[in-house]
């Protein structure tokens, strides 16, 4: 099953089926959209909109993780960043107990199958830059200042 966001000039896919979740990414393009409200799609699409118009600050979703345990600590991890609240790869590398693994964490970032689900937008760089973003740092910017508005 999938379903889209509109999210600024670009979509949010959202891919899964009754129970879980097993991708929410970024696409240029909208794609035909197939599932229930009541599956787990038609409930993270709810949510991921409830979120981008500021009224709503926690997903409460199935994900189906993948990756090895460092690639899972640094999503669980990185799930646990509040709204509105920032944190750098540095200090991300620190609360998994791998504190010189900042490039190792800014690829798990980059690899984020759960974007805006799991806040890959709230890590920046130690001197408070942006850093990356998969789809381009204008997106990062807007969901760091939807969320700054909203804190």
């Amino acid at each position: 099953m999938k379903a889209c966001v509109k999210f600024d000039d670009i979509y949010i896919l959202i891919q899964g089926n009754q129970e879980v979740l097993t991708s929410v990414s970024y696409s240029v393009d909208k794609v035909d959209e197939d599932y229930t409200k009541t599956s787990m799609v038609g409930q993270a699409k709810s949510q991921i909109s409830e979120y981008l118009q500021g009224k709503r600050k926690d997903f409460n979703l199935a994900l189906n993780y993948e990756g090895n345990d460092f690639t899972k600590k640094v999503l669980q991890q990185m799930s646990k960043v509040k709204y509105g609240k920032i944190i750098s790869y540095k200090n991300l590398a620190i609360k998994v107990k791998n504190p010189m693994a900042s490039r190792a964490i800014g690829n798990v970032c980059n690899k984020n199958k759960f974007v805006i689900v799991i806040p890959c937008h709230r890590v920046v760089k130690s001197d408070g830059s942006l850093g990356g973003y998969q789809p381009g740092l204008k997106y990062k910017e807007i969901l760091l200042n939807l969320e700054k508005r909203n804190s």
